[in-house]
């Protein structure tokens, strides 16, 4: 920032004196200023922030579309306001109204921007606020503020256990202006009657509750997905009709803007699901679009996933998945672990990769199924091995990690194939973040028995880092995203290098995935790395050829 002396203090004294969170960004986006305001809603202290790349700040529920957007508007308009999902350094969600001001230098190139956080809701304090305040009527008393409340505990307590329909979470957001005569008092009147109309439709709606004046919370039951955009669209226009009825005398009506998330595949927990909804909304509405699920596949992929799921189904049913493995070497090219990658076959004899069928899984419920087996067929093909001193890893997704029975389990397979726990190691990602006290309670669970915990590292090196810390996890993979952007020049080296000296002052065990070229190799090598994974050893390979390589 080209800013000295006393320009300087001026502008640090008016950050300082602001009563709302302010960060200033240079034109790479590092962070360069920010107050004690900033530092109270995020959780890291002003060391931790200056110079990390303000993504550190992100939830990752936003898109790289949705900031480009922003960026966009920036570059014409300067000023941008609207809001955005962030994540404290816990890994709390939290909904803010963010202002930026883009500013310019002489010439009007971009020289810094000026950020602040107008006002903060923690997201899991709405979802207290819809436990313990719910007008008229109540649909689970027994339920302790602050709980970790399942809905699928919810829906047991309300629904019953023959109930076969589907359900979402809806969240609703009044749209009138405070400005107008009698905002405030408009937007009490409109939230009172959607309360008492949703409460009228006990039939579709399990139960309804306001989460501040604008906005509301409701569970839907639905008995196939492709209705529930069905649902959202006539909701929103009946209580529309209904809100602005009596206030066809003002001079803006209200508006109503919904969203949904899915249960159980887009979350099973209260808040997780109110997380995505209010991101769904925020996405929806750049693109002028009033009711949305999250995650809905665009139309024209609709059949490929059918087929898709017919093919998970018929793998499971007539071992049509099957594993491939790639070794992790040292620097003299020695095999010390192997990571598990899944592939289901598809109906022409070829292969379909992750990305291709697991979001599929994960929306019909197959991925505990499709996990168990991999661990089981995982430890089966290591004792055809054989090898006492080759390490294996598996990837575990956050809700197979959490799971209750997880940890029974897993102690019984090792068992039953005889395999030493330390010999395994679990990748988990930051996905973890928002359970981050569950998962430090699996970890040491996991730890105490022997078994390794490996934190796959993502775009954000520091949280990555923060969350391995907090956990208490010892070893942290490099994604491969790393060394790609490295080759092409599009990282900051600097960031990795501090990380990567701080990891191994401590003794972390540090594993560099994607090594394709000798300069990648180079570049972590000379920095003391010394776990390697990419197609510069080896490629992906099936159990006959990887017992050919050891």
């Amino acid at each position: 920032m080209d800013t000295t002396g006393l320009e300087f203090r001026l502008i640090n004294e008016l950050i300082e004196s602001s009563q709302d969170g302010v960060f200033v960004l240079n034109s790479l986006n590092k962070i360069i200023l920010n107050n004690v305001t900033a530092s109270r809603i995020t959780g890291y202290s002003p060391a931790e922030l200056i110079g990390q790349d303000a993504f550190l700040l992100g939830s990752g529920l936003h898109d790289d579309s949705y900031f480009q957007k922003i960026e966009q508007f920036l570059e014409m308009n300067l000023r941008w306001q609207g809001s955005m999902i962030n994540r404290t350094r816990t890994g709390q969600a939290y909904l803010a109204n963010v202002l930026i001001i883009r500013i310019n230098d002489d010439e009007g190139d971009l020289q810094f921007y000026l950020l602040r956080l107008l006002s903060v809701q923690i997201l899991g304090d709405l979802v207290d606020s819809v436990i313990t305040h719910m007008p008229q009527f109540d649909a689970c008393p027994n339920l302790l503020p602050g709980s970790e409340i399942t809905l699928s505990t919810f829906f047991d307590i309300n629904t019953g256990d023959n109930n076969n329909d589907s359900f979402a979470l809806i969240l609703l957001k009044i749209e009138a202006s405070e400005y107008e005569p009698n905002g405030r008092n408009s937007h009490q009147s409109a939230s009172d009657k959607i309360v008492s109309y949703l409460a009228s439709q006990s039939q579709q709606f399990v139960f309804a509750g306001k989460l501040n004046h604008n906005y509301l919370i409701t569970i839907a039951s639905f008995q196939q997905r492709n209705t529930l955009e069905q649902i959202l669209g006539h909701l929103r226009l009946v209580l529309i009709e209904m809100i602005n009825s009596e206030n066809k005398s003002a001079n803006q009506p209200i508006g109503l803007s919904l969203s949904a998330a899915v249960y159980p595949e887009n979350g099973i927990y209260l808040d997780s699901l109110l997380v995505k909804a209010v991101s769904t909304m925020l996405h929806a509405k750049t693109i002028n679009k009033q009711s949305s699920y999250f995650i809905d596949e665009p139309q024209n992929k609709s059949s490929s996933n059918l087929i898709t799921y017919s093919y998970l189904k018929e793998a499971l049913n007539n071992e049509g998945l099957c594993l491939f493995y790639q070794p992790i070497v040292t620097l003299d090219n020695q095999i010390v672990a192997i990571e598990a990658f899944l592939r289901c076959k598809d109906d022409q004899g070829g292969l379909l990769l992750p990305n291709e069928f697991f979001p599929v899984a994960e929306k019909y419920q197959l991925l505990p199924a499709i996990e168990k087996w991999v661990i089981a067929q995982a430890l089966q093909d290591m004792k055809m091995i054989n090898s006492t001193s080759l390490r294996l890893h598996v990837n575990i997704s956050a809700s197979q990690f959490l799971h209750p029975d997880f940890y029974q389990e897993l102690q019984e397979n090792l068992r039953h194939y005889d395999f030493s726990p330390s010999m395994l190691s679990l990748e988990i990602n930051n996905d973890l973040m928002t359970k981050q006290q569950a998962a430090a309670m699996s970890v040491q669970l996991l730890q105490k028995s022997g078994i390794n915990i490996a934190v796959s590292c993502g775009y954000s090196l520091f949280t990555s880092y923060r969350f391995m810390a907090e956990i208490g996890a010892r070893q942290i993979k490099f994604d491969r995203y790393y060394a790609r952007k490295i080759y092409e020049r599009k990282v900051d080296q600097t960031e990795i290098d501090i990380m990567l000296k701080q990891l191994l002052s401590q003794n972390s065990e540090v594993i560099i995935e994607g090594i394709e070229r000798e300069d990648d190799l180079e570049f972590f090598k000379s920095r003391g790395c010394n776990l390697f994974q990419g197609i510069y050893f080896y490629p992906p390979m099936t159990i006959e050829q990887l017992m050919q390589s050891i």
